[in-house]
């Protein structure tokens, strides 16, 4: 996924891949003025817009060499701590480290996010799925019971909302958005999805309607071992533990 969004954003390959992460970084001044920057101004971001115009102000400043003069590095570094901070954010010094003498400056209200409409929200929808979101399965050995389900995972339940509203399903409890059901899943989920297709997850997406395929045909009834396990599969590829289920509805007195 690094590698086609770098050649999409830079038309370069490179990531940097350690043991355990690997990351796209662009610090190229000329990239970043070029490629990046158009980019995100032709395709707006919703959670991060205000990253960005701050990355885009302090490249432009950077670039006119504002930071050679002393008034001009003062600015770039109050634009810089007048941003709100989220929990991913990390900064190695303090400002009254950069500027011993000078009071930190405000810290501006956060940006309502703000969502673009029609195709381009439900294929921002669709890639956030793709980033945060899992299919799989829960099962009941005792029951024969094999039940689809899809959820997405984020701290900011602004886009877990904006999802549930586009696709008119599920249910939003802390900071993980479900959508259970054979039902759902038939009728929202996959139009949905047949329509705004999968990129990271188009290999699970095809073995989840696999196992629907099964589902849908009763063949659990006679066949639920070999059910079973192919709905296993697809709940340990790529699904992290704690996207699956803690618990699903049921029926009252069950």
């Amino acid at each position: 996924m690094l590698r086609i969004i770098s050649r999409t954003l830079t038309g370069k390959t490179g990531i940097l891949e350690e043991s355990d992460f690997a990351k796209l970084a662009v610090t190229n001044r000329r990239i970043l003025l070029e490629k990046i920057i158009p980019f995100y101004q032709r395709h707006r971001l919703v959670l991060k817009q205000a990253d960005f115009e701050l990355m885009k102000t302090v490249t432009e400043q950077l670039h006119a060499k504002k930071h050679m003069e002393e008034d001009g590095f003062k600015q770039i570094i109050r634009e810089i701590f007048s941003l709100p901070t989220d929990g991913e954010t990390r900064r190695k010094w303090t400002f009254n480290q950069i500027i011993p003498d000078e009071k930190p400056p405000p810290v501006k209200v956060p940006i309502l996010a703000a969502f673009q409409e029609g195709s381009e929200l439900r294929n921002y929808l669709a890639g956030f799925i793709d980033a945060e979101g899992a299919l799989g399965y829960a099962i009941l050995p005792e029951t024969k019971t094999i039940t689809p389900y899809m959820t997405v995972t984020h701290q900011n339940t602004v886009v877990l909302r904006k999802l549930q509203q586009t696709v008119q399903a599920g249910q939003i409890s802390t900071g993980r958005l479900q959508i259970y059901g054979i039902n759902n899943i038939v009728e929202k989920i996959l139009p949905f999805l047949e329509k705004h297709r999968l990129i990271a997850k188009r290999t699970v997406y095809a073995r989840f309607k696999a196992v629907l395929d099964e589902i849908l045909n009763n063949r659990q009834k006679k066949e639920f071992n070999k059910v079973e396990r192919m709905a296993r599969s697809v709940n340990h590829r790529g699904i992290l533990r704690d996207h699956t289920l803690g618990t699903h509805p049921v029926r009252t007195g069950e």
